[in-house]
């Protein structure tokens, strides 16, 4: 038992590096171009050895006339985030990617923009 307690530490721990790493990506990505993207999958999973719970949405979008896809990997610390992440999203639903100026075939999720998306839809501003 003291082997999986230790497993769980480190996965927990490669969990908490991926995220952050994920942040520093986003911020990098900021400036890049905005596109509605469609999602084709959705999935989540935990590893059995050294648990990475993750969240997996592979979408498609068009671009300038070109059809692209991509896939996005959200690392979690727990498995029931992951499973909550994935049971929101469903195939057919928008998604807002970035995509890299001079190369459509290269994009990204933000998580900010996903938000701003929900937020948006959830509180339509109401004018007078």
């Amino acid at each position: 038992m003291p082997g999986l307690f230790a497993g769980d530490i480190i996965g927990f721990l490669v969990s908490l590096v991926r995220i952050v790493t994920r942040k520093g990506r986003a911020r990098r990505c900021s400036g890049w171009r905005e596109t509605t993207a469609t999602i084709v999958s959705v999935s989540w999973r935990a590893q059995l050895t050294f648990p990475r719970p993750e969240a997996e949405i592979a979408y498609t979008y068009r671009i300038d006339g070109g059809f692209y896809g991509g896939v996005d990997t959200k690392p979690f610390c727990f498995q029931s985030s992951a499973k909550n992440y994935a049971s929101r999203c469903a195939q057919g639903d928008s998604l807002i990617v970035r995509v890299k100026p001079g190369e459509p075939e290269i994009s990204i999720v933000l998580d900010a923009d996903q938000i701003k998306t929900n937020e948006s839809t959830t509180n339509p501003r109401v004018s007078h």
